[in-house]
């Protein structure tokens, strides 16, 4: 325990005074994000909409057509609302009290992971101070406090899409890809940002290995996140629904009855 505890502080000890003081603002902004998630009841309908449908997940064990409030569609990505489910039902045997916190615990981590992805990201690629800097303004981002401590989707896609650059500048394309996917399922608005990484491979390669690189990488893509488009297309008449609707079509929400 001592020798654990020593290593510890030798690490600290180690570390330069900017390093110190962004891992001091992680670990305290995590903090409160963490008390504000636990603490909170729901803010808004968006919020409350999230939760019904992920403990309907939970309970009934499958995705409904229609969300149980608000939305004629389920035109939220299923990611959020599966993961919520799984661990709904294990904190529900485990821990029955604290079963309630499986809805804030994935945007919470996300949250906090992009606050870090920031730090590390912006000191390999440029320098300390002004990852410092970059850090402490999006730890301390209201918006970020406010999607990153309560129920919501957007925390969690913009950490993928974070993870999805860092590995493209590395050249770890798979691991790339497969986040910007896993970004795409938990809010479609991520889908723009595929844009990012295919400008980072542009710059990084020559023009001939760039094209296979990308089409390769948009062929991935696109096959990952396909089954959620043919849902959309055989349930809405729309593959990417709700963009283009007025131009694409959209069937009728009385094809599928009242219920969900």
């Amino acid at each position: 325990m001592e020798l654990g505890f020593k290593s510890i502080i030798d690490k600290w000890n180690r570390l330069d005074r900017l390093t110190k003081i962004a891992l001091i603002v992680v670990v305290v902004t995590s903090i409160i994000r963490i008390y504000l998630g636990v603490i909170s009841a729901p803010l808004n309908g968006v919020e409350a909409t999230q939760m019904a449908t992920a403990q309907y997940v939970a309970e009934i064990g499958r995705i409904p057509h229609e969300v149980p409030t608000m939305r004629d569609y389920f035109e939220y990505m299923p990611l959020y609302h599966i993961l919520s489910a799984v661990l709904y039902n294990v904190l529900k045997v485990m821990i029955p009290p604290l079963a309630f916190i499986a809805f804030r615990v994935w945007p919470i981590l996300s949250g906090i992971g992009i606050v870090i992805l920031t730090y590390y990201l912006l000191k390999r690629e440029v320098d300390r101070k002004i990852a410092l800097i970059a850090t402490i303004f999006v730890a301390c981002f209201p918006m970020l406090f406010h999607v990153g401590s309560y129920t919501s989707i957007d925390a969690e896609a913009g950490f993928f899409v974070l993870l999805s650059i860092f590995f493209v500048m590395r050249r770890k394309y798979i691991f790339s890809v497969v986040s910007l996917a896993a970004a795409y399922y938990f809010k479609f608005t991520a889908g723009p940002y595929l844009i990012v990484p295919l400008f980072v491979i542009f710059w990084g390669k020559r023009k001939d290995k760039w094209v296979k690189t990308a089409v390769l990488y948009l062929a991935i893509f696109f096959l990952l996140v396909s089954p959620w488009m043919i849902r959309s297309y055989m349930v809405t008449g729309n593959p990417v629904y709700p963009f283009f609707s007025d131009k694409i079509g959209c069937c009728s929400s009385d094809a599928f009855g009242s219920g969900h």
